[in-house]
């Protein structure tokens, strides 16, 4: 391959694999089902069951988490003993387009979980105009955005509604992300026309947002249909010879709902043991008690700047440091627990060795003990210790939970109490409805569907992760292997 040769990569975020094969089988996406016949695919081992926010991150930047360091739009920050938005000054994620692809002419657009505003670099750039997952938003050349803007529109992509659902806004939001779609798709369009390249990204954040709030639904199916209608506009205006990949870097599944009650659960059972309530900022426990359907209209009209410093100040004072020794982390799917940890938080007060390993054991069985009452069916599997088990010369080592726990066993929507084999006469009821209002979450694979100049047409190749990608671009565009990314090229996208 050489430098010569042209990708386009069009991201369905989050798109599930199985929805996307079924569809294609009953001829819903005809778009997505070209590629197919003509192409090769196969699924990618993604971090999603561990870290639902670190899939974006791993692919830009072709490393793991415990490397690049970001798996949520908001995490503890040890030295400042805080929850933060995360941002390039203490997290270094960086996107390939800005490292080691810096010289190519590109077109890169609304990747998500990108840090910082768009940096300088050949060609466009456009970030945060139609993501499910925002954490900076702009565009180079600077002038694009209000270009973008008076010629198309603000960006129709709706703000997250984080919280209790109904009938009208799921329809809403359905109507929404079709128009958010359609634009995002003239958009992408007039972008590629108008700057030559080499390599370009285009992302469609609809299938990510829907398949949160929409999954189980017909409107989620839609949803996908309107996404294959714009993926197949823009393949249109591929020149010809174009590698073409569509791509998720993670699928979704129903909801198991327990990371929305972890805080909770965990404050309830310290209560229990110990016969009082753990000691809390006032900040944060008028954050735990304000219902989010009351709070979010006045999220929505606050600009980011103001939100994300609300979450610095809650988060401070959320516990009595001098007294805690574990707490639980902004979580999504998986449950995030962390050890208040002595020569790592700043206000650590848990010795490393022993005392760490007893701590960390408490936790697992405290977590690992609660149960569906009904069922008897225990809600966690065994816990990754995450901390304790990577590589100890990772970078990004000390922003990783030390304790991560999936959810294995009944999900919350069908549990009406939890129970704890560990603590006699613990009981918790279950909420009838979710805090987050969402019906699906995160779930790995991701997949790839590609065609065009090397992709073995009609074949299925797995065995891939999503750390594959990046070595499979660079390789293709004519770039040596770097021995630093652990990813390998995929060659049944290239080719002999």
């Amino acid at each position: 391959m050489n430098e010569g040769n042209r990708i386009l990569m069009l991201g369905l975020d989050a798109a599930d694999y199985d929805v996307i094969r079924r569809l294609i089988g009953v001829g819903r996406l005809p778009n997505l089902a070209g590629l197919l016949n003509h192409g090769v695919t196969g699924r990618l081992q993604s971090p999603a069951d561990s870290y639902a926010g670190a899939v974006w991150p791993t692919f830009y930047a072709g490393q793991p988490v415990t490397s690049h360091g970001l798996f949520h739009n908001k995490q503890w920050r040890p030295e400042r003993m805080r929850v933060e938005v995360p941002n390039g000054r203490w997290v270094p994620a960086r996107p390939f387009w800005e490292t080691r692809a810096a010289d190519l002419d590109v077109v890169i657009v609304d990747v998500p979980m990108v840090l910082d505003r768009p940096k300088t670099l050949r060609g466009i750039y456009l970030g945060g105009w139609g993501t499910h997952d925002l954490l900076a938003r702009g565009s180079w050349p600077g002038g694009l955005w209000r270009d973008l803007e008076r010629r198309f529109g603000l960006p129709l992509m709706p703000r997250e509604h984080f919280g209790r659902q109904t009938e009208e806004s799921l329809s809403e939001l359905m109507v929404e992300l079709q128009r958010a779609t359609e634009q995002m798709r003239d958009i992408a369009i007039d972008l590629l026309d108008r700057h030559p390249w080499q390599f370009a990204c285009i992302v469609f954040g609809a299938t990510h947002r829907a398949g949160h709030y929409l999954w189980g639904r017909a409107q989620l199916l839609d949803v996908y249909e309107c996404v294959d209608a714009a993926v197949g506009r823009v393949i249109d205006h591929a020149p010809t010879g174009t590698l073409v990949i569509a791509f998720a870097v993670h699928g979704m599944g129903p909801n198991r709902g327990w990371s929305d009650f972890l805080p909770q659960i965990l404050a309830r059972m310290e209560e229990h043991r110990s016969g009082r309530a753990p000691k809390r900022g006032w900040l944060y426990r008028l954050k735990q008690e304000l219902p989010h359907h009351w709070v979010r209209p006045m999220l929505k009209i606050l600009p980011a700047s103001v939100t994300d410093r609300m979450v610095q100040l809650w988060s401070r004072r959320m516990y009595d440091w001098a007294e805690t020794r574990y707490f639980p982390m902004p979580m999504d799917e998986a449950g995030y627990l962390r050890v208040n940890l002595c020569g790592r938080e700043r206000e650590g007060i848990v010795s490393e060795g022993r005392e760490y390993d007893a701590v960390c054991a408490e936790i697992e069985a405290l977590v690992e003990s609660l149960c569906d009452e009904a069922s008897q069916v225990p809600i966690a599997g065994p816990a990754l210790r995450a901390y304790r088990d990577a590589d100890p010369r990772a970078a990004s080592l000390r922003l990783i939970p030390d304790l991560i726990f999936p959810w294995t066993g009944p999900p919350a929507s069908s549990t009406k109490r939890l129970v704890s084999t560990m603590l006699p006469g613990f009981v918790f009821d279950v909420p009838r409805l979710l805090p987050s209002g969402r019906s699906g979450n995160h779930t790995g694979p991701g997949w790839f569907i590609a065609a065009g100049p090397g992709a073995r047409g009609g074949t299925e190749s797995d065995g891939h992760d999503v750390l594959d990608l990046l070595p499979t671009i660079l390789k293709y565009l004519g770039r040596e292997a770097d021995p630093v990314l652990p990813g390998r090229p995929i060659t049944a996208v290239m080719g002999p």
